[in-house]
């Protein structure tokens, strides 16, 4: 039988370079543990392991997910670590579509880095939001979901031709008449009574209620995702809260015109009052000004009605 030489085995691959030899150490490339190869997770991230390099010549590990190839604008992951074990972000995998994606384990050494073959996995979401339970959080919302509001509205013009003002009172509902998710971001369809008047009764932050992650993506504000959770926020708006009630609120006041709005929401219910105000003064000393104001009167989640 042919043995190998032991120094051979220990030190590497030997290189001849213009008559001069030179060793190159090469760690041991990572052999992949779990998951296992076609493994499917539904509403849990996957922890990756595999093994560590016995030769110490690694001076860290590389894991690598992707969806097609290992193309930078393909790849979910791309992380460096000390560790031989990663588990996946939340965030990750809930902004993650449903799919097969691929994985591997690279170990990276003074002179490059290397890997074996890759492993698939498959993320399996339900395209169904109804079990999604918001309840907890400042914005709940769901199949069913109506909120009945109080409006106080006015305004005049005095620029206009002819000038005008007007005031009314009304109720309007807000409903969640569908529910759908599209990869990782749940979208809510509301409806509307739809009324003559300037401001439609809506929410006033919102154009198509978008949920993402554990974020929520507002119109109002430059279209910027807020955590569903409270948290203090001084730009691009105002964000306050005190026990159960969370504050939101932006205004603008410079030259000839200004505009404030004001959001008060309670936790499980959501928005239970919200105002908007404009006003604009012309050289000549004539202005115009709108003012809408949104007091709930109760709030249905599709079981009982919860407020006041």
């Amino acid at each position: 039988m042919k043995h190998l030489k032991p120094d051979f085995v220990l030190l590497g691959i030997i290189l001849v370079f213009s008559g001069c030899i030179h060793v190159v150490n090469v760690p041991q490339i990572p052999t992949l543990i779990v998951p296992e190869d076609g493994a499917v997770f539904e509403a849990e991230p996957p922890t990756f392991i595999w093994t560590s390099d016995s030769l110490f010549l690694a001076d860290a590990y590389v894991i690598m997910i992707f969806k097609d190839s290992l193309r930078s604008e393909d790849t979910l992951v791309y992380e460096t670590l000390e560790d031989t074990t990663y588990t996946m972000p939340t965030e990750v995998f809930d902004s993650a579509d449903s799919g097969t994606y691929c994985w591997v384990a690279a170990v990276h050494w003074i002179d490059g880095t290397a890997h074996g073959d890759p492993r698939t996995f498959v993320i399996k979401k339900s395209e169904s939001p109804a079990g999604l339970d918001l309840d907890t959080t400042y914005f709940p919302f769901g199949l069913g979901y109506e909120w009945v509001f109080y409006r106080d509205e006015w305004g005049y013009d005095e620029i206009s031709e002819p000038p005008y003002d007007y005031e009314a009172s009304y109720t309007f509902t807000i409903s969640v008449i569908d529910a759908f998710r599209i990869g990782g971001t749940f979208f809510f369809v509301l409806e509307t009574e739809p009324t003559r008047y300037y401001y439609p009764p809506t929410f006033m932050e919102f154009d198509t209620v978008r949920i993402s992650g554990n974020q929520i993506k507002i119109k109002w504000g430059g279209g910027v995702m807020i955590g569903l959770l409270p948290s203090e926020m001084t730009e691009p708006f105002v964000i306050s809260y005190a026990s159960d009630t969370l504050c939101m609120s932006d205004g603008y006041f410079g030259g000839h015109w200004g505009t404030d709005v004001s959001i008060k929401r309670i936790v499980g219910i959501g928005t239970t009052s919200q105002s908007h105000s404009y006003w604009y003064s012309g050289s000549s000393g004539l202005g115009a000004a709108d003012y809408v104001s949104d007091t709930l009167l109760y709030f249905y989640n599709g079981q009982d009605t919860v407020w006041p």
